[in-house]
């Protein structure tokens, strides 16, 4: 236990050395997660000020019909009659952000309701302005259709309340920090997972490969330390570095993402206790599995960058699980995916924070697996320092 410690201090020194490394490890996910949840939120407000405030250009071949469609609303319009060579080309070019084609005559407000009378609607999903105007515009239409429906409601002598029957009432019985939860749950276990993977390829494979490259390691080993002790030594500091960088981005994303809700308190709310010490159980032992893999290919491989291609094809993986996991309720009937280490933790992380209950079992299968799989890697880790194919596999 004494060599461990010492190699432990060792690895330590050194990165306590190396300023760049350090601000790296511990301020770039401080900067990182304010700044992009910051811009974010700029550039979304930014956004929507500019569409609040625009003029959209309109063609129709009915300006009179599309004009009080908008009469009563906020949104300002520039209708352009005529008839366009090529609608959707000129829609994609943004010369026009909506088109209107009537097909019969509205003079009246009744005549909506001639079997003959057909709208449509042109848009273009790749301009945010032509979304925009085109949802404002099928809200109008509906108005004026309520409108003039009341109109004929009463003419006939009919109660026009019948239009308001029956009452639908839309409850979400999810509360506010649930409807928060599941938006965070699905970013936080994906950006936290690629942050852990980038910071372990730095220091990890430094550690490992990087010290096969300058032979440093050569000098380790001609030490009276064994083996093991230098390998279980490189192991723990790895994992010390990803535990305190994990914590570090747990706390940035909380406090960066709070800058793009309304109530900004409510990032904090949503957790308990019991929730928070449990997401740090889980980020535990993500970071400890994590490093444990880094360390394994860092001793296998010849160089950083041959170790670094190892590793991409689980980073991969994993993110694209990450991705799936930004969707409601995917893989929920797939109880094998509770049992694959890593991924588990996506998951595990993500029904922490969206979920009402916590599912103890589930938690604690994931804490089992992913340590269970972190201590079987160190053990090979350990083996492979103790064989001289790897230590010193440094040529083809």
């Amino acid at each position: 236990m004494k060599d461990i410690l010492t190699v432990l201090k060792k690895e330590l020194r050194n990165v306590l050395k190396d300023r760049r490394t350090l601000f790296m490890l511990f301020g770039v996910p401080v900067i990182m997660f304010i700044l992009i949840f910051n811009v974010m939120g700029e550039v979304m407000k930014t956004q929507e000020k500019k569409l609040e405030e625009t003029v959209y250009k309109v063609y129709t071949n009915d300006v009179s019909f599309v004009e009080s469609a908008f009469l009563n609303g906020p949104t300002k319009i520039e209708c352009v009659e005529g008839t366009p060579d090529a609608i959707e080309n000129d829609l994609r070019d943004k010369r026009y952000d909506l088109a209107v084609l009537v097909k019969g005559q509205i003079e009246r407000g009744s005549d909506l309701f001639l079997d003959d009378m057909e709208i449509n609607v042109y848009s273009f999903s790749g301009s945010m302005a032509s979304e925009r105007i085109a949802s404002v515009f099928s809200f109008a239409v509906n108005t004026l259709r309520d409108q003039q429906l009341r109109l004929l409601l009463s003419d006939a002598q009919l109660d026009a309340g019948l239009l308001d029957k029956p009452r639908i009432n839309t409850i979400n019985v999810a509360t506010e920090q649930e409807q928060t939860g599941a938006v965070f749950g699905g970013l936080l276990p994906y950006m936290l997972v690629i942050y852990l993977f980038t910071a372990s390829f730095s220091v990890g494979f430094d550690t490992t490969a990087g010290e096969k490259e300058r032979q440093t390691l050569t000098i380790l080993l001609a030490n009276r330390v064994a083996r093991s002790s230098i390998a279980w030594g490189k192991i723990l500091y790895l994992m010390l570095m990803n535990v305190l960088s994990a914590t570090i981005s747990v706390v940035a994303f909380l406090f960066g993402f709070s800058s793009i809700i309304p109530q900004t308190g409510s990032m904090f709310t949503m957790f308990t206790p019991g929730s928070a010490a449990l997401l740090f159980l889980i980020v535990l032992s993500l970071a400890v599995l994590i490093a444990a893999i880094i360390t394994v290919i860092g001793i296998f491989a010849r160089s950083v960058k041959e170790a670094t291609s190892y590793a991409l094809p689980i980073y991969v993986v994993t993110i694209l699980f990450g991705i799936l996991g930004m969707q409601p309720e995917v893989f929920d009937s797939q109880g094998f995916i509770r049992f694959i280490p890593l991924v588990n933790g996506v998951f595990t992380m993500k029904d922490l924070v969206t979920q009402p209950r916590i599912d103890f079992v589930t938690v604690a299968i994931t804490l089992v697996i992913n340590l269970v799989a972190a201590a079987l890697l160190a053990f090979l880790a350990t083996k492979m320092f103790n064989d001289e194919r790897y230590v010193f596999r440094t040529k083809n």
